[in-house]
């Protein structure tokens, strides 16, 4: 069952939920990452723009760090390279998966920032994210 039937607008999932429909060890390891190292603290919101449904975003000190989008053996994430830190990120991104190249590819900068949306799906990819996310830390 997709997420957004199991989980409608009025019936919002808990943290274990999400954890449960991903089950996997990359998603394990991210939000172990985002919450126990960095201190970012999950949040679940309902969306209905591009990407809709129950998603959860990892904020720290008002810093929006990345929002995970739950699918069924996988997350999808958006991370929002800042415009600031372009030469360092482009540096990362020549080196990245080439899911993470494209991602890059798909979108111009707009006020500031370039959204990446791509899947997690393996140790490669999540190491990539977690690099990425750390330009939000600064």
């Amino acid at each position: 069952m997709e997420w957004n039937e199991k989980f409608s607008r009025e019936n919002q999932p808990e943290i274990a939920d999400v954890a449960e429909y991903i089950d996997t060890k990359e998603w394990d390891v991210l939000f172990h990452e985002l919450t126990e190292v960095i201190g970012a603290k999950p949040k679940l919101e309902h969306s209905r723009c591009s990407i809709p449904g129950w998603n959860m975003k990892f904020k720290k000190k008002g810093k929006n760090l990345c929002t995970a989008y739950p699918q069924e053996g996988k997350v999808q994430v958006l991370i929002i390279a800042n415009q600031q830190y372009q030469a360092e990120i482009e540096a990362l991104i020549a080196v990245s998966d080439n899911r993470i190249q494209l991602a890059y590819e798909k979108y111009d900068f707009l006020n500031g920032g370039k959204w990446l949306v791509f899947d997690i799906d393996s140790e490669e990819l999540l190491r990539d994210a977690l690099k990425l996310i750390q330009f939000r830390l600064l």
